[in-house]
């Protein structure tokens, strides 16, 4: 799944080279990012998977502040 979302992104950027005036190629990155996300943190059971859960949250958001907010609080 996440290789689809991926390729829908670099489809975008390869035709417009690299340019995304429109934010579509952004919005399958991040999709990408978040179901990355998800599937890092439903195997969470190392630092290195929780550290991954966190950059691809971020990389999907862009709110570190709420992400570190929920670090906190857990």
């Amino acid at each position: 799944m996440v290789e689809g979302l991926d390729e829908k992104y670099f489809d975008i950027t390869d035709q417009n080279d690299g340019l995304d005036a429109a934010g579509m190629a952004l919005c399958w990155f991040r999709k990408a990012r978040a179901v990355n996300a998800v599937m890092y943190a439903v195997g969470c059971e190392s630092l290195q998977s929780f550290c991954d859960v966190l950059y691809e949250a971020h990389a999907a958001t862009n709110d570190l502040k709420t992400i570190e907010a929920i670090c906190r609080n857990t």
